[in-house]
């Protein structure tokens, strides 16, 4: 009896993760992610031209921690759980079957890279993850429930109840720092053309120095391994 356990369906280490990515099974979930980062980052950079006037699609298209505290404010709080939860919930879903079709290399991708791969070996990896869904959601920790096969009618209720918790718990934050939330709302619709293009400047550095990270390490994990 050993305390390690092997992800089902893995692929071996060396092989090349494009195309591993590149394969037909798990594409729509691939497409949809994708299509997540686009709204995200959209969202991102229309911030201070939605945040004003038209808070809750910018919480529709970047359902994240700062947005909700930063409209927390703005839109009912019935309103908000609403529009975010599913948004949130959408994003956890698509991450843990990039894990159940891709397996290793979207994990190594991601920002743990191989040390969340080492605790995957591990036979009480699972319950920690499912424990860690619970109380804080991560797309890492998605994505390896995915790889560990964990099943979606044990996976998703857990999700439900830790994301549902969270995003009330971000909406009272944003309520109850109203005091705070609201100056800054105010100067970034005040600021709102110079601050859109800031912000795209941003995504535009950010975005192809992520996509030359994650090159980098596709290339590296497709290197044959050392026999050393």
């Amino acid at each position: 009896m050993t305390d390690r356990q092997t992800p089902p369906a893995a692929p071996r280490r060396g092989g090349p993760v494009i195309g591993v990515l590149s394969q037909r099974a798990g594409r729509g979930w691939l497409l949809a992610a994708i299509a997540l980062a686009f709204c995200s980052y959209g969202g991102l950079i229309a911030l201070p031209s939605l945040v004003g006037p038209h808070p809750s699609l910018l919480l529709a298209l970047r359902p994240t921690p700062e947005v909700l505290v930063l409209v927390g404010h703005r839109v009912s709080p019935l309103m908000t759980f609403a529009i975010a939860l599913p948004a949130r919930l959408l994003v956890h879903i698509v991450y843990f079957h990039l894990g159940r079709f891709y397996g290793e290399p979207i994990l190594l991708l991601l920002r743990p890279g191989r040390a969340g791969l080492r605790l995957l070996r591990h036979a009480w990896s699972k319950t920690i993850l499912l424990a860690s869904v619970l109380l804080y959601q991560t797309t890492p920790a998605d994505v390896s429930l995915g790889i560990l096969r964990t099943r979606l009618r044990i996976f998703l209720p857990v999700l439900i109840l830790g994301t549902a918790a969270s995003t009330a718990a971000l909406i009272a934050a944003g309520r109850g720092l109203t005091d705070l939330a609201a100056p800054a709302t105010h100067w970034v619709t005040r600021h709102g053309p110079a601050a859109t293009v800031a912000l795209a400047v941003l995504v535009a550095i950010q975005a192809p120095l992520i996509g030359r990270s994650w090159y980098r390490r596709s290339r590296s994990l497709a290197a044959p391994p050392s026999d050393t």
